[in-house]
């Protein structure tokens, strides 16, 4: 097909089982104007002799590499791309026929977007799924720009295989970067810090797949330890542009937030003190940093606040009180993980 408006790249490295349902749900797609680049990683259970003997459509291109990661499969498809808008699509996964046509119009109506995802439903093979389950409903609530930057610094939010992309922004800024990181949350923090725009689709228009060999369970660039490196180097970047001199405190005293700490400081952030609501640890010091209540904080002089407290429940308590005493999320605080 000539100028295909819409790139799909759907990487396999093995997926005989599930493959041509997620093909299939591309080729279903109300949009019909693309093209499904199609990467074969050292795949070796069949699934692209399958995919060849199972499937004739003119818009499926293939490539074949003997082995990579995730990132050259994807910096490939990227490379003979067409399209103005750059898919995202996995073999675990299948998208609702009004998929494509729903993220264009978003597209259409606000020029400026530069990622536009959708809500996920969630499925699972396997009982161990609790906390992905829980992301994926915490990352369905965030649909405007503002929820989705001001979150950024707590959870990935938005799920890979749903995003559309404009291909001038996404080859602008490097595409996906390889490394001991996550490369899809890498590329959201990166776009964000750009200015990239972003938007999510509030309807449920990719089914995620959740399994024992899924990359996120088995690559240690998926690790808890891996997402939190990648943010916090994003997150000490923007503080070292956006604090201006203002003092930095962390709300939470606990264990998790003093490991956090000790990243940062890494990064040359320095800190003023720990914010607690348990008056036992105040008055004293942790990590050589003094504790103070938290009705303290009328008294500090033009505070920055980063709130590792944990639980969405937690967090929303965190900031309703925060912008009751008049700081603003972004502004003076920042909810981060």
């Amino acid at each position: 097909m000539n100028d295909p408006l819409i790139s799909i790249l759907l990487p396999v490295k093995n997926g005989s089982e599930t493959i041509l349902k997620s093909i299939q749900s591309m080729l279903d797609q109300t949009v019909e104007n693309f093209e499904l680049i199609i990467i074969f990683n050292g795949t070796n259970d069949g699934s692209d002799i399958l995919v060849r003997n199972s499937v004739k459509d003119d818009r499926i291109k293939f490539i074949h590499l003997d082995f990579a990661n995730l990132v050259i499969a994807l910096n490939a498809g990227l490379n003979i791309a067409q399209g103005k808008f750059i898919a995202r699509m996995d073999v675990d996964d299948y998208s609702l026929p009004t998929r494509f046509e729903r993220q264009l119009e978003y597209f259409k109506m606000q020029e400026e977007l530069g990622v536009v995802a959708t809500q996920v439903s969630f499925t699972s093979s396997i009982k161990r799924s609790e906390g992905i389950e829980c992301y994926t409903e915490w990352q369905n609530n965030l649909i405007s720009h503002e929820d989705i930057y001001l979150s950024r610094f707590i959870e990935a939010p938005i799920i890979h295989p749903t995003v559309m992309i404009r291909k001038e922004f996404l080859t602008l800024h490097g595409g996906w970067k390889d490394g001991n990181f996550p490369e899809d949350y890498e590329l959201w923090l990166r776009l964000l810090s750009k200015g990239i725009k972003f938007k999510k689709v509030p309807e449920k228009l990719l089914v995620w797949h959740d399994h024992d060999l899924r990359l996120t369970r088995t690559d240690k660039r998926y690790s808890e330890s891996a997402f939190y490196k990648i943010k916090s180097s994003y997150l000490a970047s923007w503080l070292k542009i956006n604090l201006k001199g203002r003092p930095l405190y962390i709300l939470g005293a606990g264990k998790k937030s003093r490991n956090r700490l000790i990243h940062l400081e890494k990064d040359n952030i320095s800190f003023e003190g720990f914010i607690d609501v348990d008056s036992k640890k105040c008055n004293q010091k942790l990590n050589g940093l003094p504790v103070f209540h938290y009705k303290e904080i009328d008294n500090l002089n033009s505070p920055f606040f980063l709130s590792y407290v944990g639980g969405r429940g937690q967090r929303d308590l965190v900031t309703n009180y925060l912008e009751k005493k008049g700081f603003m999320d972004g502004m003076d605080f920042l909810i981060v993980s």
